[in-house]
Formats: structure tokens, sequence, C-alpha cells
């Protein structure tokens, strides 16, 4: 296991440029990136020295819904959060966590996801075939998942491998980042704005509609991080 990073190490620009071009690899907003590129230079420098300098704070979510296959909220990141994001993924949280993880775990993880899930199924399955005439198989889910996740058990977590306390200082940033109250606020208007739109609508399923959107849950403080 390699050691934890310190934060020097860390805020270096070839580091931030690598995660600017995974970030611009997976982008679907060209128009963000055109926008970044622009003054390319100027804003690469920009997000080193506010790091350099212990200056950032998380800029506000851009906040909108999606439909399919469910009414969801997303919560988009500026460029400059994305980067220091990944680059907290990518050097600190990722070698701190994945050494813990059994290989079964396959969320989020790299060259693993859906694929890689499925394989294990098929795997055990044929498996427990061998020896058994009926097996069982239990699909749940967790209920609003990401927004009861608790903030303090997270940072004590993250503690236990992260020793740099301006690192860890990043860190806790990025998680207490839906404290915020505009937050909520933006929920609740793009929220209301959509159960306007379907109201005005003569559609069948408009009471089932607008009570999903009415389900969809607020951040409570100290609570949940963002979807997106």
């Amino acid at each position: 296991m390699q050691p934890p990073i310190k934060y020097d190490e860390l805020v270096d620009i070839d580091k931030i440029i690598a995660m600017y071009k995974i970030i611009r690899a997976n982008t679907k907003n060209r128009g963000k990136l055109h926008k970044f590129e622009l003054f390319y230079s100027g804003n690469i420098i920009s997000i080193l020295n506010v790091l350099k300098y212990h200056k950032y704070e998380h800029s506000h979510y851009n906040v909108f819904l999606v439909q399919e296959p469910k009414y969801r909220i997303i919560m988009s990141e500026i460029m400059s959060d994305k980067v220091a994001n990944h680059l907290v993924s990518h050097y600190c949280l990722d070698p701190g966590i994945t050494p813990h993880l059994i290989p079964q775990n396959v969320a989020t993880r790299k060259k693993m996801g859906t694929k890689e899930g499925i394989r294990y199924v098929k795997k055990y399955i044929n498996k427990l075939k061998l020896n058994h005439d009926k097996v069982y198989v239990l699909k749940c889910d967790i209920k609003k998942y990401f927004y009861s996740i608790d903030h303090e058990l997270i940072l004590q977590k993250i503690r236990r491998f992260v020793t740099d306390p301006e690192v860890y200082k990043l860190i806790e940033n990025i998680v207490k980042s839906t404290d915020n109250k505009y937050v909520n606020e933006s929920i609740k208007k793009v929220i209301n704005k959509e159960i306007a739109r379907i109201s005005s609508l003569n559609i069948a399923d408009k009471a089932y509609k607008i009570a999903e959107l009415q389900s969809i849950p607020l951040y409570e403080t100290g609570k949940g991080l963002p979807i997106g």
C-alpha cells in the first residue's frame, strides 16, 4: 500500500492537467469544455493557485432534473470543482479505500461496474448449481441512499488513511458541500417548476408524475452526497 499523499504533492500542475484530461475525455457537455479551453492556461493556473494558497471553497452546483428512468435531481459541478474532486478521488480516496474492498464490490470502480457485476453473478450461480437444485438471489436497494449518507461517519473513515490535515480539509469541504442553504432552495425551485409544467398538461399519468416529483427528498444538514 502506498503512503498517504501530502498536500504539497497533491497540489501539482502536472496532476491538475492530468485530471482535466480525464474529465475532458468523459464530459458530454462540449460547451462547458469549449468555454474552459478558451482560457485554458489561465484556468489551470487559477485552480493551482486557489489550491496552493488554501483558498478553495466548493462552488455552487448546477441543479437540474432528469426524467429517465425516473425523476432524479442531478447536481453538476463547474470545471474547477470537477478537477478538485478528481484530484482527491484519484490520489487520496482510491488508493486509501480500494485495498480494503472485496473484489465483488464493483460499483464505481475502475475497470469494473455493471459488466463485472454480471460476470460475478453468473460465476456464483453456476458454481452453486453444481451442488444445489434451487438457487436464490436477493436483489435489493437502499432507499434514498445518497441523501442519507452521514458526513461525519464518512469523514471518520477518511481520517484513517488521510493523515495530512490540509488534504483532509479539502475532502471535508467537498463532502459537506450539500450543507449549503442554496442547495435545497435550488432543488425546490426545479421541482416546483416541473410540477407547474406537468399540471398544465392533459396526460393520464399526471398525478403519478407529480407524486414522484414531490417524493424527491431535500438534504438534511450533515447528511447526503450530491447525485451526479
